[in-house]
């Protein structure tokens, strides 16, 4: 399909010797071409008895082209950039499918798409010529002018050119037709027409040939900028051969938090979720349908294997092991499940690379996106394969800053995600082996917030699925170094750094360790409450050490002055003291020993008041033991929210 224009492109930069002298008479001042400009033609190549139908995108500012050449073949465009040195060739069929390559500038594939628009060396850079360049008009090429004639029923000045090569074998005129000053509402003259005739070296017969009559009408031309999308790939079009370009940003280092909200065009959907991801603790959360009542919250644990549904509307909780269908599961070759890394979390990476494709404008932000060709690929722990698809990332571009702060400035300059796209064909596989592919559809993840800062220690806080007889609490003393103020201190990540600190010195994962908050116990001291907590049920661990022993390390190690706790510049030496859970000793009703005043009588009262309380405990573990029983006969754990505020009620 680009044989006419190539014809036109081959006459015009054809050397030749002019022939025409200029004429004598008094026209009017050449007109000029526009350093932006986009316009339909319809170009009728006699020889070929062949009609196109044409759309050209020029910019000369920004350094760059672009042509359309419709058929009832389809459509082919070519993307010329001269700032990445690259063109892409995409060819779209009648039925809407796509095929893409692209290669650089200077290949020899290239050639035809620098002819297009003309290359000049400026500076030593590549650049797009001028448009009176590429198209051999203007006061270098001495052009004589004709006279008025009407074209297409628009009055125009007529321009022509007469060409020879030095061997003869080429011999043509040009005839430029510009409409006159002041034609419709243009504030200059335009270009309406452009008839090549003449004789050219036949393609195909050796030493031939043939007769050029060329008509390019110029349809709707139109002076200005264009859309920066049109000079773009289609996003979720892969080029095969494309130049790789910058790399993708880096991701962070450990931990993130993300809302999103996913659109489903399929279903006519949108949902909303939130993220909370720390690698190095093995700990992920997802919530769902955030800002709704009936919110629900995934709590995985992988130090323990285990997974923990919380129903937030309710308090209800059921624990589980880790379902391989997660959002944050990987399986290695035993089949073994792992919490994915930041590259397989973020990009499914796998064996799959990805390609630059450009700046866009995204939700109103400058981006950059880079995109990944997909067919089978496995996902959902290979329940599903993505076939025919792609993944699309989009990034803030470097001078767009993330605001995180009250008073309005910018705390952050990385590039933040800004949109996913998945599109593809899904195949699902059933209980029975059946696989069902879905219709192509498209899934958009649009990235509402991005947090790079450590994750407060109680968004993986599961105490609320044990019940009051499953935590130990305990109070750790921080004296305050000089200098250092409660409210001087980040709190989260005071929080965060004591659970780390103390499971690290027993050896147990950080998750044991839940409901902590803190305190001020005086001017220069903090008070900060923790429970131990039981073992989760399906834990993988089969030889946890108890709660009671974890208790007693603990106690035993901090009390010795073998824990610290640092933050930042700040070192802090606790001591550790076991407290009351509801108002009693482990929920135990255990006297004190007084003997000043108290009656046999009282003394009996207190007697049968602790045998009524042991008789009801009794009954309730019973009780609590037989669902335990039932709950895991059924492959899950259920527990009465625990509400970690009734701890204030012991505070001495």
């Amino acid at each position: 399909m680009a044989l006419p224009l190539f014809v036109l492109m081959t006459l015009m930069s054809t050397c030749f010797a002019q022939v025409c002298l200029r004429g004598s008479g008094s026209g009017p001042a050449l007109p000029t071409f526009p350093d932006q400009f986009s316009t339909e033609i319809e170009a009728n190549i006699l020889y070929l008895n062949l009609t196109l139908r044409i759309t050209e995108y020029y910019d000369n500012i920004n350094n760059r082209g672009r042509i359309d050449v419709y058929s009832t073949f389809g459509t082919n465009t070519t993307l010329v950039n001269y700032d990445t040195l690259e063109v892409s060739h995409i060819a779209t069929a009648p039925d809407g499918s796509k095929s893409c390559f692209a290669a650089p500038l200077a290949a020899n594939s290239s050639r035809f798409a620098r002819r297009l628009f003309g290359t000049e060396i400026i500076n030593g850079t590549a650049h797009v010529t001028t448009a009176s360049q590429f198209l051999l008009f203007g006061a270098e090429f001495n052009e004589t002018y004709i006279g008025e004639e009407m074209v297409r029923g628009i009055p125009c000045l007529r321009w022509q050119s007469c060409n020879a090569s030095q061997d003869g074998r080429v011999n043509y005129t040009i005839d430029y037709y510009f409409t006159k000053a002041g034609w419709s509402q243009y504030p200059s003259m335009i270009p309406v027409q452009i008839i090549v005739r003449g004789i050219r070296p036949d393609n195909f017969t050796v030493d031939a040939t043939h007769e050029v009559n060329n008509v390019y009408s110029f349809i709707n031309f139109r002076p200005g900028p264009a859309d920066d999308d049109l000079f773009r790939v289609t996003p979720g079009q892969v080029c095969m051969g494309r130049i790789t370009g910058k790399p993708l940003p880096p991701l962070p280092n450990d931990y993130f938090t993300m809302l999103y909200e996913n659109i489903q065009a399929v279903d006519a959907t949108i949902r909303y979720f939130r993220e909370y991801y720390y690698y190095s603790q093995q700990l992920y959360r997802a919530d769902f349908l955030v800002g709704f009542p009936n919110t629900t919250t995934i709590l995985e644990d992988f130090n323990e294997g285990v997974q923990y549904t919380i129903n937030n509307q309710y308090g209800d909780c059921s624990v589980t092991p880790i379902s391989p269908f997660s959002l944050a599961v990987t399986t290695d070759s035993e089949g073994m499940l792992h919490l994915q890394t930041l590259k397989e979390h973020f990009l499914r990476t796998g064996s799959f690379g990805y390609s630059y494709e450009g700046v866009s404008q995204v939700r109103g932000v400058d981006t950059e996106s880079w995109i990944s060709l997909r067919n089978n690929e496995p996902l959902n722990n290979n329940q599903t394969t993505l076939v025919n698809g792609y993944i699309q990332v989009f990034f803030t571009q470097p001078g767009w800053s993330v605001v995180t702060s009250f008073n309005g400035r910018p705390t952050s300059n990385m590039s933040v995600p800004w949109r996913f796209i998945i599109a593809g064909n899904f195949s699902d596989r059933l209980p029975n082996g059946t696989q069902i592919t879905s219709p192509y559809s498209t899934s958009l993840y649009n990235v509402l917030e991005f947090q790079t800062n450590e994750p407060d220690s109680d968004v993986f806080d599961a105490s609320v699925c044990f019940g009051i007889d499953q935590h130990t609490l305990l109070s750790l003393n921080l004296p305050l170094p000089a200098g250092t103020t409660y409210t001087s201190i980040d709190h989260n990540l005071l929080r965060s750094r004591v659970r780390m600190a103390l499971s690290q010195a027993v050896n147990i994962p950080a998750s044991r360790i839940g409901g902590l908050h803190v305190y001020q116990r005086s001017a220069d001291s903090i008070i900060l409450f923790l429970h131990v907590l039981d073992a989760p049920p399906f834990s993988k661990h089969q030889n946890t050490m108890s709660r009671d022993q974890i208790v007693s390390q603990l106690m035993d190690k901090v009390n010795k002055g073998q824990v610290s706790v640092t933050l930042g510049d700040v070192t802090f030496t606790p001591s550790i003291r076991l407290r009351t859970n509801n108002g009693t000793n482990n929920g135990t009703c255990e006297e004190k020993e007084e003997s000043d005043g108290l009656s046999n009588g009282v003394v009996a009262g207190i007697s049968v008041a602790c045998f009524i309380v042991g008789l009801m405990a009794g009954m309730c573990i019973v009780c609590l033991i037989h669902c335990i029983l039932r709950a895991k006969s059924s492959g899950k754990y259920t527990t009465s929210p625990y509400n970690k505020h009734q701890d204030e009620a012991v505070l001495t």
